[in-house]
C-alpha cells in the first residue's frame, strides 16, 4: 500500500516518511513497482482489513480551502491472489494411519 504526495512515494505499511521516500523503477515482466515497499502476506479478508486500516492511518492529510481532512495524495493498494489447491496426493498424506 503506497501513497503518492507532493510527487514523492510512501510506504503506508512502514511509514518513515523520509524526504526521499520510495524509487519507482520498471521490470520486464512484472512492470513498474515501489522498490522496497513493504509486502504483507495476509490469509483472510480480516487481515487484508487490518492492513487496509493501518495503512489508512499512515496517510497523509492537510487543511484545504475545501474539507480540514482532506488527503492531498493519490493511494495505491495491490493485491496478489494466490490459490492453492490440496492434490489427492496431499490428501492420501494427511490422512494416512500413524
Amino acid at each position: 500500500m503506497l501513497e503518492i504526495y507532493n510527487e514523492v512515494v510512501h510506504d503506508l505499511l512502514n511509514p518513515t516518511k523520509s524526504k526521499k521516500g520510495l524509487k519507482v523503477r520498471q521490470h520486464p515482466k512484472k512492470g513498474f513497482y515501489a522498490e522496497g515497499l513493504k509486502l504483507a502476506l495476509v490469509t483472510n479478508y480480516n487481515e487484508i482489513e487490518q492492513k487496509m486500516n493501518e495503512g489508512t492511518v499512515n496517510r497523509t492529510i492537510a487543511f484545504t480551502n475545501m474539507n480540514a481532512t482532506s488527503s492531498r495524495a493519490h493511494t495505491i493498494v495491490g493485491i496478489t491472489v494466490i490459490q492453492k489447491f490440496k492434490t489427492m496426493l496431499d490428501k492420501k498424506q494427511q490422512s494416512r494411519p500413524l
